[in-house]
């Protein structure tokens, strides 16, 4: 029988918040401000941030190691960089520094 965890979402500190987008060279306002980013828990920590556009999205650039510092010290599996094409459509990319 397989069991799952609880899931849960929090909120993430802003000053962690501001060196993701700094390792991601994303500016606040790349961001959408209907979805806020979080930390997603169920089994793995994983950064949810929500591009504003389907550009910021595809344009992945990010500095590997700063990243990788990042989310060793916030203990996260990936990143999950999304963008919402519509309610039920959603453009996801996962850099994954710490394979």
């Amino acid at each position: 029988t397989l069991t799952s965890v609880a899931p849960r979402v929090e909120e993430i500190a802003a000053a962690d918040l501001t060196e993701a987008l700094a390792a991601l060279d994303w500016a606040a306002a790349d961001l959408a401000p209907d979805l806020p980013s979080r930390i997603a828990y169920a089994g793995a920590r994983h950064l949810v941030l929500a591009a504003a556009t389907r550009e910021r999205l595809a344009d992945l650039d990010y500095d590997f190691a700063r990243l990788e510092a990042l989310m060793r010290r916030l203990d996260l599996t990936t990143l999950q960089l999304v963008w919402r094409e519509g309610p039920e459509v959603f453009h996801v990319r996962n850099p994954f520094p710490v394979g």
